[in-house]
């Protein structure tokens, strides 16, 4: 009975694109656009497991725009090694998994990279997902046991219990690389005793202040939102 019909998502990349970034004129908004909207009390925002850029570019101005929500972004996965991830983010990546020819630079985004492999119950395979699905996941465990202006990173708030590897392996040398020298990236680590752990929490503004840190950016919106009721 459902012959014939469609999941309006296109067939296309680009009509895919289309779809997702939707349409802010519209009555009602569609896409993503309707994420702008104050009743919802949107904090934070992800499109996993698509890194059509124009797709991501357009979720990171949305949350500039509206300055209601954090956006999380990831690398694609097979972006290759540390370096390749690095380049993405920096806007200078052709890679066949997903290229990006602009940076990355704002302090509503966060970057998480490597992926994670998680037993899907639903096909009983291992599967790799986005990392963005837990770092969002551990931004809500934060706001529980604590509060939005507390770190979501860490062996505290940080450690993921449900992935069983990652992607790429980091040693401390990697790490650096990914989180320092004006780069933005958010490991996430396996560590022999601590166990697979989002180590770090920056935001990807380059700009050196107190909101380059994603405890900091989610306060003030926090703030915002308080102030403005």
């Amino acid at each position: 009975s459902l012959a014939g019909g469609t999941n309006g998502t296109g067939a296309t990349e680009s009509a895919r694109a289309t779809a997702l970034i939707g349409n802010a004129a519209a009555e009602p908004k569609t896409g993503m656009q309707v994420l702008d909207d104050p009743v919802l009390n949107v904090g934070v925002a992800l499109v996993p497991d698509i890194h059509t850029q124009s797709v991501q570019d357009n979720l990171i101005t949305l949350a500039e725009t509206s300055q209601n929500f954090m956006a999380l972004v990831s690398p694609p996965y097979g972006i290759g090694t540390v370096s390749d991830a690095i380049s993405w983010t920096n806007g200078q990546s052709t890679s066949t998994a997903g290229s990006r020819t602009s940076p990355i630079n704002s302090s509503y985004t966060a970057v998480y990279w490597p992926w994670v492999k998680v037993f899907s119950t639903f096909d009983g395979k291992d599967r790799w997902f986005d990392p963005a699905i837990y770092a969002v996941r551990q931004m809500c465990y934060t706001d529980e046991v604590a509060d939005p202006w507390f770190a979501p990173a860490g062996v505290v708030r940080g450690t993921l219990t449900k992935p069983t590897d990652v992607e790429v392996k980091l040693n401390q040398g990697d790490r650096d690389s990914l989180y320092s020298g004006g780069n933005c990236i958010n490991p996430i680590v396996n560590f022999p005793q601590q166990g697979i752990t989002i180590f770090g929490q920056k935001t990807s503004q380059r700009k050196p202040s107190a909101l380059d840190r994603i405890n900091v950016r989610r306060l003030f919106l926090v703030l915002e939102k308080a102030i403005a009721t």
